[in-house]
Order: structure tokens, then C-alpha cells, then sequence
């Protein structure tokens, strides 16, 4: 097997067993097998406030049906071809974000340089 110049081992590995040179080992008879890999999370933490949650999506989801800006951004979403459900959590990531931001400026936890 030649080694091409910046090549790294597990494209070596593959073209190895793709090529069939090493039908003669064990196991592998010119099959690329995989280990599967791990689920990653994503979203929120194992430890999330449940309630904190519900608060934003049945704020989004209501926020999407009523008349006003937030409708407006929910449709612009739906209209560049989001999905529904998609649309709804980017609407309540952004009322997240938002009330988030407001609530840490009110309690004026922001560290004073």
C-alpha cells in the first residue's frame, strides 16, 4: 500500500479493506465495519428546568398564532420553506434569548469592569 503525502491512517485503513487486501484477515474479508458510535445530546442539559420549557414553547406556539411581530418572523421562517415545528422552536429559542437577556440586565448581574 502506498502512503499518499498528507494522508492520514484511517484513509489508508478503508482504501486497505475496500481493495479487498486484506481478505486474508480475520473478520474483515474485504468489508469495512464500523464500531457505531455514541449518541451525541443535544439540546438542553440532562438537567434542564422543565418548566422553564414548557413556559417558551407554549409562548412561541401561542406567539405564532396571534396577530404582531412574532407572527410575523414565525411566517417569514415557514415562507423560506421551515418546517412548522422547526419554525415554533427557533421562535421560542428567540423569546428565550430575549426575556433571557432582559431578566440578567434587570437583576443587574452583568460584572462591572
Amino acid at each position: 500500500m502506498c502512503r499518499k503525502p498528507g494522508s492520514n491512517s484511517s484513509y489508508n485503513f478503508v482504501s486497505f479493506v475496500v481493495n479487498g487486501l486484506s481478505a486474508g484477515a480475520p473478520g474483515l474479508a474485504g468489508r469495512v465495519e464500523r464500531k457505531p458510535k455514541p449518541a451525541l445530546i443535544r439540546g438542553l442539559n440532562w438537567n434542564h428546568n422543565h418548566e422553564m420549557k414548557n413556559l417558551f414553547k407554549s409562548t412561541a406556539t401561542a406567539a405564532s398564532l396571534r396577530e404582531g411581530v412574532w407572527r410575523e418572523f414565525y411566517l417569514g421562517l415557514l415562507h423560506k420553506g421551515m418546517r412548522p415545528e422547526m419554525a415554533r422552536l427557533t421562535l421560542a429559542r428567540k423569546i428565550a434569548a430575549i426575556a433571557l437577556r432582559s431578566g440578567r440586565k434587570e437583576k443587574g448581574s452583568t460584572p462591572s469592569i
